[in-house]
Formats: C-alpha cells, sequence, structure tokens
C-alpha cells in the first residue's frame, strides 16, 4: 500500500495529534501524519506494538513498509530545503501544521507508483508524475529530478 493511501485510511481511523505517535488519552486514540500511516496499514495494536518494539520506533516501522522515504531527498514544499522524504512529513506535520490529508496529497505526487520498485537500469524509477532520474546514488541522500 502506498504511504499516501495508508495515511489516508489512517487519518479516519484517529483523530490529529502534534507531538506523540499515538495519544490513548481519548476513544479513538489519536495519531500524528506518521501514526495515522501506520494505523492505514495495521491495526491499532499491531502499529503500538511497531513503534513501542523496534529499535528507531515509527521510523524503522515506517522503513519497513516505505523505504523509499528513508532513501530519497526531496525539497521540502515549504521551505524548499533537501532532506528525507520522511522528515520532510514529519517537518510538515509538526512544524508547518498541514493536514494528515494534506501530507497524503503532496506524498501522492512524489512516492513510487509501486512499493518497493528499485528503478530502471538508467537510475530511473516510477512515480506518480511521471518517471524520475536519481542525481545522487547515494542511498540516504539520493536526489530526484522530475
Amino acid at each position: 500500500m502506498r504511504m499516501s493511501e495508508a495515511m489516508r485510511l489512517g487519518s479516519m481511523l484517529a483523530a490529529p495529534i502534534h507531538g506523540p505517535v499515538f495519544s490513548y488519552d481519548a476513544e479513538p486514540c489519536r495519531a500524528c501524519a506518521i501514526g495515522a500511516a501506520l494505523l492505514g496499514v495495521y491495526s491499532e495494536q499491531v502499529a503500538k506494538e511497531k513503534v513501542d518494539c523496534l529499535d528507531l520506533g515509527p521510523l524503522a516501522a515506517c522503513r519497513e513498509l516505505w523505504p523509499w522515504t528513508m532513501r530519497h531527498d526531496v525539497a521540502d514544499p515549504v521551505t524548499g530545503r533537501h532532506k528525507q522524504v520522511l522528515i520532510t512529513v514529519i517537518h510538515l506535520f509538526e512544524t508547518q501544521q498541514w493536514t494528515r490529508e494534506q501530507i497524503a496529497d503532496w506524498l501522492e505526487t512524489i512516492e513510487p507508483v509501486e512499493v518497493g520498485e528499485q528503478g530502471g537500469e538508467d537510475g530511473s524509477v516510477s512515480v506518480a508524475g511521471g518517471a524520475a532520474r536519481v542525481l545522487s546514488a547515494h542511498p540516504t541522500s539520493a536526489l530526484l529530478a522530475v
């Protein structure tokens, strides 16, 4: 499942909260942008276990599902600074106060069409808006030119 789709589904299941990934002080639970994406894939209990049990918490859970979010840098749509997709998602939600639905709309424009796609022989990968060429092959800081 694409991260944008998962975030939209999770947003329907949990009210937003800034700060923690999940908050259980209300019924149903509340979730940040990353939490909403995880809830879109996993049940509430499994999502909480993934976040609580993995070494890097929500980052590791996202890396399992959407590895491209930690392998590729993108221009932040607000600041223009290049950083990992996952860090940009956190920034848009926590600092810029974007809604999870707005973030899902933005993700849809940059995420691979198929999760886990490795790219073509020329270094291109498919993204929702067309093809992109990887400008930097470093696994944690690849830049995409669309």
